[in-house]
């Protein structure tokens, strides 16, 4: 039996000092607003410009490449820890070199219209990353935050 990947929606909590942003983009001195794909509740939407992060970098980690849940990608929380579902056959998507930015949260909001509320926050601003980790690909960054991967 499958188990399911549920919100893990966060209320009420305080929000941290550091968000993260996960990208194929290396080396990225400053974050500017642009429009992005999202897999979320705009996918058939106009996003708004904004830097979109999360609280969670395996959750960001997951955000780093196009995919939408109209391909059979889910991302979720399975008792508190990130679960990437990926269909079998777009595994080799997964192969892409990622970088996962660590930046301060005083300029985000939360997204409180998205789930899982408390996860997800943007900004209008322009923000300097603190810092940030390469790896080489998808699986290995969600992974090493904690996460996991699965193929079916």
């Amino acid at each position: 039996m499958k188990e399911s990947l549920d919100s893990n929606s966060i209320e009420s909590k305080e929000k941290p000092a550091f968000l993260y942003h996960g990208t194929t983009s290396f080396d990225v001195k400053k974050f500017e607003p642009r429009r992005r794909s999202t897999p979320g509740i705009y996918m058939d939407q106009e996003v708004p410009e904004a830097i979109y992060a999360g609280d969670d970098p395996a959750y960001c980690a997951a955000h780093s490449f196009p995919w939408s849940s109209n391909e059979g990608f889910q991302l979720g929380f399975i008792d508190g820890k990130v679960v990437f579902i990926v269909p079998d056959e777009l595994k080799d998507r997964l192969n892409v070199k990622v970088y996962v930015y660590k930046m301060p949260s005083d300029a985000f909001e939360e997204l409180g219209d998205v789930e899982p509320k408390g996860h997800n926050f943007w900004s209008k601003q322009i923000v300097t990353p603190t810092s940030y980790e390469e790896f080489n690909s998808v699986s290995e960054a969600i992974e090493h935050y904690g996460g996991e991967v699965r193929f079916e």
